[in-house]
C-alpha cells in the first residue's frame, strides 16, 4: 500500500558474497508519520516493509554484513537521542536459525543527545569496529562513537557547520584499518579527516566550498592497483543548479562535474559493488519518492523506482 513519504534523509548499504556474484541491498526511508521503512531489491524489483518509529525527518545511517544477515540502522528518537537498531539471526537452544527480528542495540543505552539538524554517518568492517558519527547540540562538534567491547566516545572533531552533512567510508589493508570522514566547516568548505589505525589527522587538501548544509554521501573501494590508485573514493553532493556532483579520489581528488539532475534540496545515499564497476545513488524525487541513479560502464543512467509517495488529501 502506498504511503505519504517524508522529505528527509535516506540511507543505504550493500554487501557482496565472498564469491562476488551475489548482491544484497537495502534502502531506508521514512513516511510523514515517523515510520521507518526498508526497501529490499529482489530480481530487479523493490519491496518495502515497515520497521519502527523514529523522530520525523530523522537522520539515518546503515551498516550491513554477512550478505545482509546482519544490519545496524542508526536514527534519532523523538527525544533527540541517538538510537541503534540491530537485525540479527535468532537461534534456538539447539543453534538452529529461527528467523530475524529488529531489536534496540547497546549504543542506545548511552543516551547520546543529537543536535537538531545533525546528520549521522556509520561504518564497519564485517561487524567489527563499528563507528558512528553525529553532531552534539550547541557546540557544532562532531563525535565518533566506537564499539570495541562496548560503545564509547572515541574522538571529537573540530567544530563544524551546525547541520552539516556527514559522510564516512572505511577499508582495510595489510597495514591496518582506515577511515575517512567528510563534513562542512563553518566557512562552508568540505573537510576530510583521516584515521589510520587509531590516530586521526586532518587531510592536507581542501575540497572547497559546497552549498550550505548540502547532504553528502561517499562510497569507497580498493581495486587491484593495475591502473591509477588502489584506493578509490566517490564523494557526492548536490550543486546550486540541482545536479548531482562531487569529487573522485584516484591518486588525488578531482571534480566529476554535474552528472545527474535531481530536485533541489534532495537527500541522497550512495553505494558501490564489484570494486566500483557499479555505483548507485539513491535520491528523493519532487514528491518524496525514492529513485535510483546508476553509473556503470562509464555512463550514468536512470535506475529503478525504489518507493513512491501518495499525495496528501
Amino acid at each position: 500500500m502506498a504511503t505519504q513519504l517524508a522529505h528527509g534523509p535516506i540511507a543505504t548499504y550493500g554487501t557482496e558474497s565472498e564469491e562476488g556474484y551475489k548482491w544484497h541491498c537495502r534502502v531506508f526511508y521514512q513516511d510523514t508519520s515517523g515510520q521507518i521503512f526498508s526497501a529490499i531489491q529482489y530480481a530487479g524489483f523493490w519491496r518495502s516493509e515497515p520497521l519502527f518509529m523514529a523522530k520525523p525527518s530523522t537522520p539515518l545511517a546503515a551498516v550491513g554484513w554477512k550478505e545482509g544477515k546482519e544490519i545496524r540502522l542508526y536514527c534519532v528518537s523523538v527525544e533527540d537521542y541517538l538510537v541503534e537498531w540491530c537485525l540479527s539471526p535468532e537461534k534456538n537452544r539447539y543453534g538452529e536459525s529461527e528467523g530475524k527480528t529488529w531489536r534496540r542495540g547497546d549504543l542506545s543505552s548511552l543516551e547520546v543527545k543529537i543536535a537538531p539538524g545533525s546528520s549521522i554517518a556509520a561504518v564497519g568492517l564485517n561487524g567489527t569496529d563499528l563507528r558512528v558519527y553525529c553532531q552534539e547540540p550547541n557546540t557544532g562538534v562532531i563525535h565518533e562513537y566506537v564499539n570495541r567491547r562496548g560503545w564509547s566516545l572515541r574522538h571529537t572533531f573540530p567544530a563544524a557547520l551546525e547541520g552539516t552533512g556527514i559522510a564516512a567510508v572505511n577499508w582495510e589493508e595489510d597495514s591496518g584499518r582506515n577511515v575517512r570522514v567528510f563534513y562542512q566547516d563553518q566557512d562552508l568548505n568540505l573537510q576530510e579527516h583521516v584515521c589510520h589505525g587509531q590516530a586521526w589527522s586532518k587531510a592536507g587538501v581542501n575540497l572547497g566550498p559546497i552549498p550550505k548544509k548540502a547532504p553528502i554521501s561517499a562510497t569507497a573501494w580498493l581495486n587491484d592497483g593495475s591502473t591509477g590508485s588502489r584506493l578509490r573514493i566517490c564523494l557526492y553532493w548536490q550543486d546550486n543548479k540541482g545536479s548531482l556532483t562531487g569529487q573522485e579520489y584516484d591518486n588525488g581528488w578531482k571534480p566529476i562535474g554535474s552528472v545527474w539532475p535531481m530536485p533541489a534540496g534532495t537527500y541522497l545515499a550512495s553505494l558501490q559493488w564489484a570494486r566500483g564497476k557499479a555505483i548507485r545513488v539513491y535520491y528523493q524525487t519532487a514528491d518524496a519518492g525514492i529513485s535510483e541513479a546508476c553509473f556503470q560502464e562509464g555512463k550514468w543512467f536512470a535506475g529503478s523506482t525504489v518507493a513512491t509517495s501518495e499525495k496528501a488529501e
